[in-house]
């Protein structure tokens, strides 16, 4: 396999019938080339390696059709993209696909529902089924696909160990896009309905104990006080999230113009309403740490990617520093606790920003005029609770009401409280001072 320091026309010109197949390959251009036959034919072409060490080649043109210029500017173009993890060969293969396919469908399934204001990390869900569990149908026409087709993959999937919630999730997908297309009887109803297959999933009822809410923030607590403050602080982010209640999403697109010293306010949420909460305790301490000189100034509070998030939880895990439960957890986690704190669920409800469910909280309770208030005696009781399972080694029995944030034998703890300045100053006030020193 040749390589030359730069194809040229000449190279070309000179390429000649060799009864095999050769590749020359473009050093100053790395993954550029070209695919010359037993007789002669030549291509251009690009190769890289992907995820899963796996070379994609895919071929531009013949020589004798596009210029050498333009075959590198589309080369360049493949390459990067290639560089981002995407198999252009089967994403060409996609695009090619006839309208009546899965994978057209699907397009149009999420244009529709992206009219009515879809969230792109719903839509990128909706993807990402579609095309890791039905891969091998996207190009093929929906009216191919048969009940028993669907049943099989089901069976197959739960064979592989796949989580039954997973796969009833990417199933309800498949049946959604398939509704769309109008094609009547669905497989995947009738799959369901023939061999009595439920694709409701199960609630999740995970939520962190007390232990792991303990280990979580002095987790924190360490990282904050001994190691350099990064964009990627994930205990600030996971602590973040477990004092407010947020979505992942909510917390990742939260921008400093919707911070104030009195509130902060999540503007990218699941039911697109804007949700304002106290910006106080806790919360304005986590915040406020965002702030640090080691991080530079940037329009997001927290930086960290989804991508990186996985991948530092998983390492996060791997450690053993945390426990093996989600984000997500960490906002059931937020309703169970200020549940176990006394409040009433319609108050949770409000905090964790859920869509009224009555009359009378859709007409005539949205002014919000004690919104705050009640969210502020939630935040503060809440935060409360969690200290108290940090320091007085309670065990989900609830908060001490008259907790104010010392260790069993009285003492006030200099480091929790160079961490949580301002949630100490909810029940000190300027005392805080004196309790320093």
């Amino acid at each position: 396999m040749p390589a030359i320091k730069s194809i040229t026309q000449t190279t070309i010109l000179n390429i000649r019938p060799t009864g095999q197949i050769k590749y020359i390959r473009d050093e100053s251009l790395r993954g550029f080339g070209i695919k010359v036959t037993a007789k002669g034919k030549a291509s251009f072409f690009v190769e890289k390696r992907v995820h899963g060490g796996r070379t994609v080649r895919k071929l531009i043109g013949d020589t004798e059709l596009i210029s050498l210029r333009e075959a590198k500017q589309e080369a360049q173009g493949l390459l990067l993209r290639l560089s981002k993890g995407e198999d252009v060969v089967r994403t060409a293969a996609i695009d090619a696909a006839p309208q009546g396919s899965l994978v057209k469908a699907l397009e149009h399934y999420i244009a529709i529902k992206s009219a009515n204001k879809l969230r792109a990390s719903t839509a990128s869900q909706y993807k990402r089924q579609i095309n890791h569990i039905f891969k091998d149908w996207l190009t093929m026409p929906v009216n191919a696909i048969s009940s028993s087709m669907v049943a099989d993959r089901y069976t197959r999937l739960l064979k592989q160990g796949k989580s039954s919630n997973y796969i009833n999730s990417a199933f309800r997908t498949l049946k959604a896009v398939i509704n769309s297309t109008g094609i009547s009887p669905n497989p995947v109803k009738q799959a369901t309905a023939i061999w009595n297959i439920s694709l409701s999933s199960e609630p999740k009822s995970t939520f962190l104990r007390a232990s792991e809410i303990r280990l979580l923030v002095k987790q924190y607590m360490l990282s904050h006080l001994f190691q350099p403050i990064t964009h990627m602080d994930l205990y600030g982010f996971l602590v973040f999230i477990l004092l407010t209640g947020c979505r992942k999403t909510e917390a990742l697109d939260l921008t400093w113009a919707d911070v104030s010293e009195a509130d902060l306010t999540f503007r990218n949420t699941k039911n697109h309403l804007d949700h304002t909460i106290p910006n106080a305790g806790m919360i304005k301490d986590v915040v406020n740490a965002r702030k640090h000189p080691n991080i530079e100034p940037t329009d997001r509070v927290f930086l960290l990617t989804d991508d990186k998030l996985k991948l530092r939880l998983r390492k996060a895990r791997e450690e053993g520093k945390i426990g093996s439960w989600t984000t997500h957890d960490l906002r059931r986690t937020f309703a169970e606790h200020a549940q176990l704190a006394g409040f009433h669920p319609f108050q949770i409800s409000m905090a964790l920003n859920h869509v009224a469910n009555d009359i009378t909280r859709k007409s005539y309770l949205g002014g919000k005029l004690a919104k705050m208030s009640q969210l502020r005696n939630l935040y503060t009781t809440y935060q409360s609770q969690i200290m108290s399972y940090v320091y007085e080694g309670t065990d989900d029995q609830g908060v001490t009401k008259d907790y104010k944030g010392s260790r069993p034998d009285g003492i006030y703890d200099v480091q929790m409280i160079g961490t949580f300045p301002h949630y100490y100053e909810l029940f000190h006030g300027a005392l805080i001072n004196e309790i320093l020193e």
